[in-house]
């Protein structure tokens, strides 16, 4: 809200008997220097604004689709069964926790492809070594 309260010194009385040139600088001060300030205050705001811009954002990477997700957990049940990390009978226990791990962060869509690249790389090997009549490097943890 911007008020006026500008003063220009001139005579005051009938309009008319008033002389015009006093009329229009009365009107030059009130209603022209109150245009030239909102005008200034905007243009002012509008450099504001375009310097907090910045010319070359960064672009952002895709966060994983939950369809993305669901995949990648499937994959990683599905695997660490496989080898025995997760007992068959109550799989879904251990992934709700490993799930909860998996949200407190944002997964990028790339990093759920780096994961389910490592189980198809795990599935690979063990499945190799079966084919070979090899047994797989054994965990001594367990």
């Amino acid at each position: 809200m911007l008020i006026n309260s500008a003063y220009s010194p001139g005579e005051f009385g009938p309009v008319a008997t008033a002389d015009m040139d006093d009329w229009r600088k009365t009107m030059d001060i009130n209603l022209m220097g109150t245009m030239n300030l909102s005008q200034a205050v905007m243009l002012m705001c509008y450099e504001l604004l375009r310097a907090g811009e910045n010319e070359n954002p960064k672009p952002m990477p895709r966060l994983a689709t939950r369809h993305e997700l669901d995949g990648m957990y499937a994959a990683l049940k599905d695997i660490l069964v496989r080898i025995d990390y997760i007992g068959p009978d109550n799989p879904d226990y251990w992934m709700n926790k490993i799930r909860r791990f998996g949200n407190r962060i944002q997964l990028r869509a790339r990093e759920v492809s780096v994961i389910r690249g490592i189980c198809r790389q795990i599935n690979w090997y063990g499945k190799k070594c079966y084919q070979d009549g090899q047994k797989p490097a054994v965990n001594p943890e367990k």
